[in-house]
């Protein structure tokens, strides 16, 4: 949170709030969807901006085949971007990092899918069911925070 002094008064970026609440939602979507390790992988790469797959290895604390594993199924997915610069040596230095707003794109096109899909579900629903009116709030309630989710993604 930055702080600025303006003649006895404060000021507070919301934005840098904001962007920091969805990196985390971001990242509890991908350990929901990958699992643990891609989070821990994810969380690290957009701490540290970029790094060689060595140092992806060190952080994570996980054995390299599954960091291995992790990173090739990310940077498929979309999620890790891969860099190539020529080192002195002659041979090269693969960087990798997130793919900020790719991965943002993907999340609001996946959680507008689910939406339609809720709302599909919703209007399906038998009325002579006897759970009719539980199950129709439910979904109604789970289209609701979808919606909200959505805006959160789309906003930033």
């Amino acid at each position: 949170m930055e702080k600025q002094e303006l003649s006895g008064q404060y000021y507070v970026n919301t934005r840098i709030i904001v962007a920091d609440m969805i990196n985390t939602y971001v990242g509890h979507i991908i350990e929901a969807k990958y699992g643990n390790g891609h989070a821990r992988a994810y969380r690290i790469l957009k701490d540290k901006s970029q790094l060689e797959e060595k140092q992806i290895f060190d952080y994570c604390l996980l054995p390299q085949d599954s960091v291995r594993k992790i990173i090739e199924r990310m940077y498929k997915e979309g999620i890790f971007q891969l860099v190539e610069l020529p080192s002195r040596g002659g041979g090269t230095i693969r960087l990798y990092s997130v793919k900020d707003n790719d991965v943002r794109d993907k999340l609001v096109r996946l959680t507008q899918k689910a939406v339609a899909n809720v709302m599909i579900k919703k209007e399906s629903l038998d009325p002579s069911d006897k759970e009719f009116a539980d199950r129709k709030e439910l979904l109604k309630g789970c289209v609701a925070e979808t919606a909200e989710q959505l805006m959160i993604l789309s906003d930033y």
